[in-house]
């Protein structure tokens, strides 16, 4: 029951559209309906359960649930899932590979309170292995600068619009102010005492139904919901959005962008079935005025992986794929 609750905006809109004529044109047998285009799109930041966990008829949030304290812990009454009447909470929780495996629990699914609090983190976290990039499908450039932000006394830097630490634009250090002293942070001796907790970590298993979304639930009714489809790696953005274009991360699990540049990604992507198969796509991005991330769709960005393969780099013309999401319109 993950909620990593940043805001969903325009700016982290990334779709791919696709025109199916030619491909259809060679598949055997007859279909009642005429698809021409597919649009493909990508949002962020919650779980299944975190919208439709109560989702008449889904398999959503189990009935009954709770969690405990600490991994491992007796489930207690006061940690069950609540309901929110808003699509924001106080404090943005984690996205990175540690809490989602702290969190995970290799199954037990009861680590939630620790995986989003720094503190929980750093102790149970600490024996919890981080993967790094296969050298044989990743070219890692060498960063400009390796400096970062710190914060005072090493506490919590929040973001003042409520977004993800790292794409809020009018604070666009404090995702690397809170990693900067979360590193500092020494390991604990023993685990940290679950009153000292902030309220705020509780957030994590809160909901949200047909009040908040009205539109994606009537989408969910119209249409299909998929309440067994999960994100392809329990990590950063930047990964899944990976998955996205490739399937495949290539142990990639955080958000470096600006160590990736036009050649970075050797393994195939689904550029290469398109071009296989004959079939027009293009790939969309929004605007963003955030200083660290740029705009321009032709550059890597922590939500637009697919200009770092080097088949771009082999191909100029590729390029011209790559738009901004107004030429969709």
């Amino acid at each position: 029951m993950k909620t990593n609750l940043g805001a969903v905006s325009r700016k982290r809109l990334l779709f791919i559209g696709l025109g199916l004529l030619a491909a259809m044109s060679r598949v055997s047998g007859q279909t009642n309906i005429p698809i021409k285009h597919f649009i493909f799109i990508i949002q962020e930041n919650h779980s299944f359960d975190n919208y439709f966990g109560t989702f008449p008829g889904a398999n959503g949030i189990p009935t009954g649930v709770t969690l405990p304290d600490y991994p491992g812990g007796p489930r207690l009454p006061k940690n069950h899932p609540f309901l929110i009447l808003t699509s924001r909470i106080p404090h943005d929780l984690s996205h990175v590979w540690t809490s989602a495996a702290l969190d995970y629990d290799n199954g037990a699914m009861d680590g939630f309170l620790w995986g989003e609090w720094r503190a929980g983190k750093v102790y149970y976290g600490q024996s919890i292995p981080v993967p790094t990039p296969d050298p044989n499908l990743v070219h890692i450039h060498q960063r400009k600068s390796t400096s970062r932000m710190t914060s005072a006394a090493g506490e919590e830097v929040l973001s003042p619009n409520g977004f993800a630490d790292d794409e809020d634009e009018e604070a666009p250090d404090v995702a690397d102010q809170n990693q900067a002293a979360e590193d500092s942070q020494p390991a604990s001796s023993g685990p940290p005492n679950p009153n000292s907790r902030p309220s705020w970590v509780h957030y994590t298993l809160s909901y949200i139904d047909y009040h908040v979304i009205p539109n994606y639930w009537e989408y969910a009714r119209k249409y299909t919901l998929c309440d067994n489809f999960f994100s392809s790696e329990r990590a950063d953005s930047f990964a899944n959005h990976l998955y996205m274009v490739a399937a495949q991360s290539a142990g990639i699990v955080g958000n470096p962008e600006a160590r990736f540049g036009w050649d970075s990604f050797l393994f195939p992507s689904i550029v290469n079935l398109f071009g296989q198969a004959n079939i027009s796509w293009k790939y969309y991005s929004g605007h963003t005025h955030h200083p660290k991330i740029s705009s321009n769709p032709r550059m890597v960005a922590v939500w637009r992986p697919l200009p770092g393969f080097q088949k771009f780099a082999n191909d100029p013309h590729l390029g011209e794929h790559l738009v901004y999401s107004d030429q969709f319109f």
